[in-house]
């Protein structure tokens, strides 16, 4: 457990396996002093996973700030290298969102590997046809869109997939998303240049599918309310819905 100072992070407790007791005790010894930097709390929990110890594990960062402050990007590379995902939250209306968004964002290397797939097919596209996005355009009654079709091509699907030890927390909430849209915003050519963003709106459903390991009582009944027609809808599973932009840049051929 990690106290950001204004110059430092303060190590209050060592990484070793601890009961809901113990945490409740640690987490009182927490204060409200000092700045924020986030940088020294992310950099000295990285190094408690990368010092040594066991590999076999899954390694998460959980940042809880209060504050705008001060952080290097290049740690949520070095987190990512070493196979450490960061959630972060955000406490009150003083945050900077932005920092904390990009920071579990460059952890989620599966979202990642995605949306920059998806950008270098559309830099691609838009720069073998002069910039012409309506080559882009999704038309739900038309077998020729170009975007859907280059996804499908692969043996196996590159749409994110969250497991159990890739991502814990995301594998319960989500596994997989069930659909999205993409949106290029703020486009823009100049000369031979063009640059945007790709808009990415991703969707789930919160429910039970009969594919679903259920097997325990808590489950059978979440997928009875879900299903059974008495109850006509009524028990619909909550919308989880994820947005993601990733700017892009080219010059047309």
């Amino acid at each position: 457990m990690l106290l950001p100072k204004p110059l430092y992070a303060n190590i209050i407790d060592s990484y070793t396996p601890r009961n809901n007791i113990v945490f409740h005790a640690l987490a009182g010894r927490i204060d409200a002093n000092g700045g924020t930097t986030l940088s020294s709390g992310i950099a000295s929990a990285i190094s408690l996973f990368t010092a040594g110890g066991r590999t076999d594990v899954l390694k998460y960062i959980i940042m809880l700030t209060d504050r705008e402050g001060s952080y290097d990007t290049a740690l949520t590379k070095r987190a990512a290298d070493h196979g450490i995902v960061i959630y972060t939250v955000g406490l009150g209306s003083s945050i900077l969102t932005s920092v904390l968004t990009s920071m579990a964002q460059g952890t989620d290397s599966s979202t990642q590997n995605y949306v920059g797939l998806i950008k270098n097919y559309v830099v691609q596209e838009l720069r073998n046809n002069n910039g012409d996005l309506s080559r882009l355009k999704f038309d739900p009654n038309s077998s020729r869109n170009i975007v859907n079709n280059y996804v499908n091509q692969f043996p196996t699907s590159p749409y994110p997939v969250f497991t159990e030890k890739s991502n814990l927390a995301l594998s319960l909430a989500i596994h997989a998303f069930h659909g999205h849209n993409i949106t290029v915003k703020d486009f823009k050519i100049n000369g031979n240049q063009f640059s945007g963003k790709l808009a990415f709106h991703f969707y789930d459903h919160f429910g039970l599918d009969a594919d679903d390991e259920i097997n325990f009582p808590g489950f059978m009944d979440w997928f009875t309310l879900q299903h059974f027609k008495l109850f006509n809808g009524k028990y619909v599973p909550f919308i989880t819905t994820i947005d993601y932009e990733l700017p892009f840049s080219g010059s047309v051929n």
